[in-house]
């Protein structure tokens, strides 16, 4: 068993599955908006990102766990893109999302599949290799796949 922690989510692995637990982030909100309470820029580049929308903005930041177990699950089910980890189920509503199970790899690894490689310089999301994982078929996938869809 193995268990990781991100921003959005906690990842727990359990032989081969991985079980990604949305987060409820209440104090990431409350720092967001203390910051864009005292940084005009910042409120500007929110502003503008969320297309004016404070109320979507702030439900985002909220619930940004259970959004990116969402977008994962729909692109998997839309693309079944063979770059990423296949999204097998989705329970309580997207609180969880079950994938295959994938062990950590190095940035060598990454950098040496041509396809994977090439995301790793075109979008700075994928240029950490956490962002990888190797299957049980022995293929380096990507295993965080929210920002694809």
């Amino acid at each position: 068993m193995r268990i990781s922690s991100g921003c959005t989510r906690v990842v727990l692995v359990v032989g081969n599955k991985a079980y990604k637990i949305a987060k409820f982030r209440p104090i990431a909100l409350v720092l967001k908006l203390i910051r864009t309470a005292c940084s005009k820029e910042e409120f500007d580049r929110l502003y503008e990102i969320h297309q004016h929308n404070k109320v979507g903005a702030a439900l985002g930041m909220l619930f940004s766990g259970l959004r990116a177990n969402w977008r994962e699950w729909k692109y998997w089910n839309r693309t079944k893109d063979t770059r990423c980890v296949p999204s097998l189920s989705i329970w309580f509503g997207g609180m969880v999302l079950v994938q295959e199970a994938a062990e950590p790899v190095a940035d060598t690894e990454v950098l040496s599949s041509f396809c994977l490689a090439a995301l790793w310089y075109a979008d700075r999301e994928f240029s950490n290799s956490t962002q990888f994982g190797r299957c049980g078929d022995g293929s380096i996938r990507i295993v965080d796949y929210a920002t694809l869809s």
